[in-house]
């Protein structure tokens, strides 16, 4: 049985995800957003749940369903400062990656993953906090 884990790295004008089966890729995705679709939100976080449907729908038109998957990781965002390394997103890191003092898309990475994770019922992670 392969393992098939889901890669999300949101950035400030696309959210880039992948879908691997053990180490290889069988979907990438870049889902490029214009100014006008970022603009229509007050703030960063307002943009979790329409980028995780984004994800969502591109792997369902693949022919992909989120109950297959393994685990989920997220690109590491602007919390408290830790070591580099993959942690597993809790109620402190969700807490710290929405109520951060800066604001980068990375801190989407994690809080996705988690929604994600929830679905498919599999743990959620991050990787390499900036």
């Amino acid at each position: 049985m392969a393992y098939k884990i889901l890669a999300i790295n949101p950035g400030s004008t696309s959210t880039k995800a992948a879908l691997y089966e053990d180490d290889k890729p069988v979907v990438e995705l870049t889902l490029r957003h214009s100014v006008e679709e970022i603009g229509q939100f007050a703030n960063i976080i307002d943009q979790m749940g329409w980028r995780r449907d984004l994800i969502l729908q591109a792997l369902d038109e693949k022919g992909y369903k989120v109950e297959e998957l393994s685990a989920v990781i997220g690109r590491g965002g602007l919390v408290k400062p830790i070591e580099g390394g993959v942690y597993e997103v809790n109620d402190v890191l969700k807490h710290d990656l929405i109520h951060t003092e800066r604001h980068h898309a990375s801190n989407l990475g994690g809080l996705i993953a988690d929604e994600i994770a929830r679905v498919a019922g599999v743990k959620a992670y991050i990787a390499d906090p900036v």
